[in-house]
């Protein structure tokens, strides 16, 4: 009411760091006037070392592809990492959401590795990271990476093959044979051999979704532990496009 700022109903934050060091004044405001084709009635400030942005949805939107494509671009050129909260409804939550976005950061750069969110993070997709973590420091995360998983790797590593990468690939793409075979520049029919080598091998037919949600839980737990690293790094938005 002082400033006579009146939010939208749907809320994001979003925080834009220096990949070192911590932005300053001028570079932050230089970094603004890149952005203010998307900072219409949103907020922001310095804070920590990065420019903090507040930005404004009405009925439930999502940030926007537009928005991104300016954050992607501003990120890019000037050597940022952006995090992206969930979304949420009143300014009173802000501090909370301020600090997803800034998990998203550190959490999505664990596993970057593996697929490339063009310095993009969202929390929505990395929160399972910072769960890990969180468990990883009282307990040993191999211990809950499916058994299967891990006769696969040995099998590989004992054969000279290529099958965790294939199931990986398999399971990025929704278990989309024509998709994975494209990713992983193999002919169907070679794929279709493969999946039935990893069949004999971790014993189950790859038909449960159960058994789907485990191997692809078990490979998060090794890309974040760094014992896994796919032969190739993928952008999350060829893995949402149709093909």
């Amino acid at each position: 009411e002082v400033i006579d700022y009146h939010p939208w109903d749907t809320l994001y934050m979003v925080v834009l760091r220096p990949r070192t060091d911590a932005i300053t004044p001028k570079a932050a405001s230089h970094v603004r006037d890149q952005l203010m084709p998307i900072l219409v009635h949103c907020l922001y400030a310095l804070y920590r070392g990065a420019l903090v942005v507040t930005l404004n949805r009405r009925n439930g939107e999502e940030v926007g592809d537009y928005a991104e494509g300016v954050l992607r671009k501003v990120a890019a050129a000037n050597s940022l990492s952006v995090g992206i909260s969930n979304p949420f409804h009143s300014l009173v939550d802000i501090r909370t959401y301020y600090q997803q976005a800034t998990d998203a950061i550190t959490y999505g750069t664990i596993v970057s590795h593996a697929i490339d969110d063009h310095g993009i993070f969202r929390y929505r997709d990395y929160a399972y990271v910072q769960m890990l973590a969180e468990l990883g420091r009282e307990h040993d995360l191999l211990q809950f990476c499916h058994p299967a998983l891990r006769r696969l790797l040995d099998y590989d590593k004992g054969h000279g093959t290529e099958l965790v990468d294939t199931l990986f690939e398999y399971l990025q793409n929704a278990c989309n044979t024509t998709r994975a075979a494209k990713m992983l520049s193999l002919h169907k029919n070679t794929l279709l051999y493969r999946l039935g080598r990893i069949r004999e091998t971790i014993g189950f037919d790859l038909s449960s979704g159960e058994d789907l949600y485990q191997l692809a839980f078990s490979y998060r737990i090794l890309l974040y532990l760094g014992l896994y690293t796919p032969r190739i790094r993928i952008a999350r938005d060829d893995l949402r496009r149709p093909r």
